[in-house]
């Protein structure tokens, strides 16, 4: 190759590594494998720890690095009577192919154990997933092959219904919205328009305010729906005062659809696993996964999903019946969703990062709603 063609070659080769580089470190093959377990009776509430010991096949020679592991994955918070639990784990560092995993429980004693001279013994089986029945099974002990991260199952988990349902969620509010408008023989214009903006800034709104939240762990993977509602609250009146569309008429029209909406994405948060409840033994809980761990919580998803709908379908009636009240429908709709959400924050499994600031949301969301209903009344 002569120093002319070589010279061509770098860049493309730099920049070619440099892609490559990016996209291991984003989404790096992984083995990804789940087991599953029933806790003990006692303690009532525990930790367990699950070893993971990897072996790659097909070897030839001798073993390199990445060709072996031995992972320790503690589960804490394990509730007696909870049901079968199911662990996740997604294995970096490892060199692509087959993998032959085998799980088993670190040997433990609790106190009361201790006391009596006896461990706990715990079965482990790999895990399988029904979705007709709704339930976690043992699956076969089979080769398990390499996958990208993204890509690991979980039980429980659909991979991309956050997104689907997000998109659908965002197309109901904005047919919610323009049926409001046609049955009450509304005069507003560039509503599309103002919408499909305003829902761009609630995205925006909405990573930004997570990142806020979880700047001390640095997590960046999520969205935060209060700071979805705010972008979409400081960019919707700009634009409707630039474009001279009458704001609490907007607001009051968009109100029911923001909650349907908003019901419609919390289904994509259980179905994609985050903001998982606490594990629960009550008969109202129900078996989902946090992507890590799957056992039957607390559904704050679906909790909060139903408090959007029941939010939503309560301004829906107001608003067909009495037609917009200058905006004091839409903040009435957001003070009593706020209010309420406080308490099911409570419930999720990830504890919160200021444990003042939730009574504080609270406050402020009932004193607006108190100054919004007299509003409502003199008016």
């Amino acid at each position: 190759m002569s120093q002319k063609q070589k010279g061509r070659a770098g860049p493309s080769a730099s920049s070619s590594g440099a892609v490559q580089s990016f996209v291991e470190r984003v989404a790096p093959e992984v083995v990804g494998v789940t087991y599953w377990f029933d806790p003990p009776q006692e303690p009532a509430v525990h930790s367990v720890t699950l070893r993971f010991v990897g072996r790659r096949l097909n070897v030839t020679g001798s073993q390199k690095q990445g060709d072996q592991f031995s992972h320790d994955e503690t589960i804490g918070g394990i509730v007696s009577g909870s049901g079968p639990v199911a662990v996740t784990v997604k294995i970096r560092d490892v060199n692509p192919g087959e993998w032959t995993v085998r799980a088993s429980v670190v040997p433990t004693k609790d106190r009361q154990s201790r006391a009596e001279g006896r461990r706990l013994v715990i079965s482990v089986f790999p895990a399988s997933w029904s979705w007709r029945h709704w339930r976690v099974t043992a699956g076969p002990s089979a080769p398990v092959r390499t996958c990208l991260l993204p890509f690991v199952r979980s039980p429980a988990v659909i991979l991309g219904s956050w997104a689907v349902l997000v998109v659908l969620g965002t197309v109901l509010a904005l047919v919610a919205q323009a049926l409001v408008i046609s049955a009450g023989n509304l005069s507003l214009s560039h509503v599309l328009t103002v919408s499909l903006l305003a829902v761009l800034g609630g995205v925006v709104g909405g990573k930004a305010w997570y990142v806020v939240l979880h700047r001390r762990d640095g997590r960046s993977d999520g969205w935060a729906v209060q700071g979805f509602v705010a972008g979409f609250v400081l960019v919707a009146p700009v634009l409707l005062l630039l474009l001279r569309v009458p704001v609490g008429a907007f607001f009051d029209a968009s109100a029911p659809g923001l909650m349907l909406g908003l019901a419609v994405g919390r289904l994509g948060c259980f179905f994609t696993g985050c903001c998982a409840g606490r594990p629960s033994a009550s008969r109202w809980a129900v078996w989902s996964s946090n992507r890590s761990v799957g056992v039957h919580r607390v559904p704050t998803q679906l909790m909060e999903s139903a408090l959007a709908i029941t939010v939503g379908l309560f301004v829906l009636g107001a608003v067909l019946r009495y037609g917009p009240q200058h905006g004091t429908i839409f903040v009435a709709a957001v003070a009593i969703y706020t209010l309420i959400r406080q308490a099911l924050l409570r419930l999720r499994e990830e504890r919160r990062q200021s444990e003042r600031g939730a009574p504080l949301v609270a406050i402020a969301a009932a004193l607006i709603l108190a100054v919004d209903l007299a509003a409502i009344v003199w008016v």
